[in-house]
């Protein structure tokens, strides 16, 4: 039986401007950010129930926001029963490199077919 993902998580990392010290979140029970703050980076999950969309401020790259913002939303796709995956483009480096060096993702299929239909005349 196949079904669209409902329900699935989305997360994100944002600088609250109105804060003068870092503060410490716990990942398990994440607040809701405020109309004032800025996304820094955020990640959703895809209408199959995939790792999708993993953007970051190119000014907060190389942060480890990236590896953050997957295990904790695929221990969040976990929890409500989807196995947690993700589809990188082959000539996606950076991906490819983050899910390489994140522990418990492995690569497990390489191939994709697409046909190419003639638009109708």
């Amino acid at each position: 039986m196949y079904r669209m993902a409902e329900g699935v998580p989305y997360i994100g990392v944002y600088q609250d401007p109105t804060s003068t010290q870092e503060a410490t979140v716990d990942p398990e029970n994440l607040p809701v950010a405020g109309d004032e703050e800025i996304p820094v980076a955020w990640c959703c999950s895809g209408h199959l129930g995939d790792v999708a969309k993993l953007i970051t401020d190119k000014r907060f790259r190389r942060h480890g926001f990236g590896k953050l913002l997957t295990a904790t939303l695929a221990r969040r796709q976990a929890a409500l029963g989807f196995i947690p995956h993700a589809f990188v483009e082959e000539d996606n480096s950076v991906s490819k490199v983050m899910f390489e060096n994140s522990p418990g993702w492995s690569v497990t299929h390489e191939i994709i077919w697409i046909k190419k239909l003639q638009a109708p005349v």
